[in-house]
């Protein structure tokens, strides 16, 4: 493998692998981080300095001395160092191999997790292998020292933290019970100290930061599995691993420490499920941030992942709740070679969309004599037929209309000439400036459209406008046109405003800087997932929750699992407009609720006018949660006023 570039930059590594527990010793830990230590030496040589604290239940092997041991104090003493060291611009990853424990909610503290309760990892207490909790509050608070200073982190935890697995007995799960004496033993220090240093800034213009989570542009973090699944051991050529060390492992052998989180996470999800793994990672934060250090430039293609089931069939990772139709065409390509092209015709083979479902679709098989796709190849939209539903109207004297049709053609738009004969979502004219303007439906010139000169601007450029305009729209309008009465029936979201509850469909309104809450609840039997996404007043459309979905299960008194999540929407008023003179705008909050895991991130859009982040390579579906492909999407419109006077130009969205 070549080397990384490493001029300027500084790297640092915490492992901590644990076979040795008094009860449900694991076999496969110390070998995790053991192979991973090698890998980032062989990589980085002398540029990384690495702190691996270890312990083995192998009789056959030395004993660690007491400072390699992976006890409480240890972890933290090397958290602490890193921290001191580490600056602005350097690198830190953090990898944990061992059990996992979910402690009860503190319903007293405003980080700690009411619906799946809290984290912790099972560490040593330095009292021969008795275990010591080192929980996650704690974590965040020594990662957030060091995300403060301008330091990117990487944390994977390959543990399980789910109290679905209290009923099982298989030491392959990396998971032990919660143990109240073992608590009371190592009190924590007080949450409020730790957490003094937190910052929740308004990062987004709807900010919905969970619980203990930091500045989310400087951190990913990548569990093996969600609060419901159990994260296991598995015999990989003959050895025991974790599942998410070895994918990964073998993800970073094959495209180096720079590929980006998203691309990891697509391949793992493919990989999880074509090994049939009833587990799945989940992942927090910096998708777009590099595994351990910069991320790779690369271009803009929304990509979604290929599973090749036992059968031979190949499996999109997307399907009609994600705006596919059957019909659309996909160029398959191995992850590898979108690093480099778009998707490009050297390695890849195009497929048709045969059989759609809900979460996930059938693609044609390509040619005997094509390349052989495999699992964790992705997949880019050639057409989309969806986007056809929203006809773009050419004014008749524009300039070129026979390149603009051909344009729009291309991005899978309707175009027709003299947009008054024919209805039209959107439109396009040449203003007596020489500037291309946009319309609605209406006929209203559209806000917030990036301004578009004739002699700067050309058709391709101004097409790739209404292709975004055009996927706003239909991601507004997703959704379930046949829905599932009896899940319709097992969960309820709603909106609270100054105590006042709004429905899917209303208008909520918060002035600028204020909050609402977003209020999701599981009322059936059956755990559930749901996806939170904004689509702001400059045609963007991102995920505010910061992670792959938040998972509420059924109501379960005995386990303190409540099935009610609630997350607080921070609305402000983009600085952008208000430099216009704006003093209000409107978000639509859309919220997704599935039966089984999956992602929308596929949807997500830029700001218009701005570059999409590099390798928008999506996540998606996973095996697991209820074999039926149940959906549902409600959008809750929310208007953000300032009520300070403003002496400019006052627009009322």
């Amino acid at each position: 493998m070549e080397g990384q570039n490493t001029v300027g930059r500084r790297y640092f590594a915490i492992l901590i692998g644990i076979n040795d527990y008094p009860k449900k010793p694991l076999s496969g830990c110390v070998r995790d981080v053991q192979s991973i230590k090698a890998h980032l030496e062989s990589v980085l040589v002398d540029s990384i300095e690495i702190h691996i604290l270890t312990a083995s239940s192998s009789t056959s092997e030395p004993a660690q001395d007491g400072a390699a041991r992976p006890t409480y104090e240890n972890a933290k003493s090397a958290f602490d160092t890193v921290a001191s060291r580490a600056r602005d611009g350097d690198f830190v990853y953090i990898h944990y191999s061992g059990h996992g424990t979910r402690t009860e909610p503190n319903y007293d503290s405003p980080f700690s997790n009411k619906t799946a309760g809290d984290l912790a990892l099972v560490l040593h207490s330095g009292h021969g292998n008795d275990p010591r909790y080192f929980r996650g509050f704690e974590l965040a608070s020594l990662l957030n020292a060091m995300v403060e200073n301008g330091v990117a982190v990487s944390l994977v935890l390959d543990c399980c933290f789910s109290a679905s697995v209290y009923r099982h007995d298989d030491g392959n799960v990396r998971f032990l019970p919660y143990d109240a004496e073992i608590a009371s033993k190592y009190p924590p220090d007080s949450i409020g100290r730790l957490m003094d240093g937190i910052d929740h800034p308004a990062l987004r213009e709807v900010s919905m930061l969970p619980n203990w989570l930091m500045n989310p542009h400087r951190y990913a973090i990548l569990t093996a599995c969600g609060p419901d699944e159990e994260a296991t051991e598995a015999k990989f050529d003959d050895q025991r691993h974790g599942a998410l060390s070895y994918y990964l492992l073998e993800t970073l052998n094959e495209f180096g420490l720079t590929v980006i989180f998203k691309c990891v996470y697509d391949r793992l999800r493919a990989k999880f499920k074509r090994a049939g793994f009833r587990q799945s990672p989940v992942l927090y934060g910096n998708t777009y941030q590099g595994i351990l250090g910069q991320a790779k430039s690369g271009i803009a293609a929304t990509a979604v992942p290929i599973v090749e089931k036992k059968d031979g069939t190949l499996q999109l990772q997307a399907g009609g709740a994600h705006g596919v139709n059957e019909g659309d065409r996909f160029r398959l390509y191995s992850l590898g070679s979108s690093q480099e092209s778009s998707g490009s015709r050297g390695q890849s083979v195009d497929a048709e969309v045969i059989c759609l479902r809900a979460l996930t679709s059938d693609l044609t098989q390509p040619p005997e004599a094509a390349v052989r796709v495999r699992t964790g190849w992705m997949a880019r939209a050639l057409t989309r037929r969806c986007l056809r539903s929203f006809p773009m109207g050419l004014a008749s004297g524009l300039p070129n209309c026979a390149e603009w049709l051909t344009a729009l053609d291309e991005r899978s738009l309707d175009g027709h000439i003299d947009s008054d004969k024919c209805p039209s979502a959107f439109s396009v004219i040449l203003s007596d400036d020489r500037e291309y303007r946009v319309l609605d439906e209406h006929n209203e010139v559209l806000e917030n459209v990036p301004r578009m000169q004739q002699d700067k601007t050309g058709v391709h450029e101004a097409a790739n406008v209404l292709e975004h305009l055009a996927r706003f729209q239909m991601i507004k309008d997703l959704a379930n046109e046949t829905p599932n009465e009896s899940f319709r029936d097992t969960f309820r979201v709603h909106i609270l405003s100054k105590g006042k509850p709004f429905s899917a469909g209303g208008l909520v309104e918060v002035e600028n800087n204020g909050s609402a809450r977003l209020v999701m609840e599981n009322h059936g039997d059956q755990v559930l997932y749901f996806f939170v996404y904004v689509l702001g007043p400059c045609w963007q459309v991102e995920n505010v929750n910061k992670a792959t979905y938040l998972v509420i299960t059924p109501p379960n008194e005995e386990k303190g699992l409540r099935s009610r999540a609630e997350r607080t929407l921070t609305m402000t008023i983009p600085d952008q407009l208000k430099k216009r003179g704006h003093s209000s705008c409107v978000d639509v909050i859309k919220v997704f609720v599935t039966s089984q895991p999956t992602s929308f991130d596929l949807l997500e859009l830029p700001k218009l006018g701005e570059q999409a982040k590099l390798n928008e390579n999506r996540r998606f579906n996973r095996q697991g949660g209820s074999t039926q492909e149940n959906w549902a999407a409600m959008n809750f419109s929310v208007r953000t006023f300032d009520r300070t006077p403003n002496s400019g130009l006052h627009i009322s969205s």
